[in-house]
């Protein structure tokens, strides 16, 4: 079982249901989670320096962790959705961004490593029910998230 190495919190809002992980050392000529559309039938998409994460619920807050871990962490069954795999990233400083727009300023975590595939693990979970004034509002603690990253077994590089 691995052990934690690094944590960060931030929350981003989600726009039309969808929001993205993404490498901080990218530009506007290396592939990145925006180059994808959003699929709603996907939840978690993976790309290249990133990911596209969508939500069933538009125009909320959601509060995100970030964690890197020295190996795989333990499971967790606490969690209405779970995808696991592995994402190339070539600077290795991820944050959570708006996929429509852009946060002014975003929590970064340094995972250590440049032009390394990461494994990863995300998961979701609504943490209250939907009620009428959601439809109206801009809606707060209704969903939140969690991604550990850990060096993947896979070949590095992409």
């Amino acid at each position: 079982m691995g052990v934690l190495l690094g944590e960060v919190v931030d929350e981003v809002f989600l726009r039309e249901g969808v929001f993205v992980v993404v490498d901080q050392g990218i530009d506007s000529r290396t592939p990145s989670p925006w180059d994808h559309d959003p699929d709603n039938e996907v939840w978690f998409q993976a790309a290249e320096n990133g990911a596209v994460i969508s939500s069933d619920h538009d125009n909320q807050d959601v509060q995100v962790r970030l964690e890197l871990w020295d190996g795989m962490p333990a499971e967790m069954d606490a969690w209405d959705r779970c995808w696991t795999g592995d994402i190339f990233f070539s600077s290795g400083k991820v944050a959570v961004d708006e996929y429509y727009g852009r946060k002014a300023k975003r929590i970064v975590l340094d995972l250590g490593c440049v032009s390394m595939r990461w494994a990863v693990r995300a998961y979701m979970k609504q943490l209250r029910p939907v009620v009428a004034l959601d439809s109206v509002r801009r809606r707060y603690g209704l969903e939140a998230y969690l991604i550990q990253f850990w060096p993947s077994t896979s070949v590095s590089g992409d």
